[in-house]
């Protein structure tokens, strides 16, 4: 497991715990990182050892890589088994 997964899961698991988020908000968050997180470092991996990019490329990765918490919005497939049931009646 990486130190930011780590520190992420600290985060939201706090979050949780104080009342500040759902069980099931938690669960999405929690998901939808580590699935965005891995799919991206495979994304750069495969980019910086099989491609040829101009500099600006590496820099786009690692601002998208750097981008805070808050300011993410995990992609549908991330998380689209974790959304909520409803119950029919």
């Amino acid at each position: 497991m990486c130190v930011y997964l780590a520190a992420f899961d600290a985060m939201i698991l706090a979050d949780m715990i104080e009342g500040k988020v759902s069980r099931e908000e938690w669960k999405r968050e929690t998901m939808g990182f580590a699935r965005t997180i891995q799919q991206r470092g495979v994304d750069m991996g495969r980019r910086s050892q099989y491609e040829a990019l101009p500099v600006e490329e590496y820099i786009a990765d690692r601002a998208k890589a750097s981008r805070p918490r808050k300011d993410e919005v995990w992609p549908e497939w991330a998380v689209a088994d974790l959304q909520p049931t409803v119950a029919v009646a």
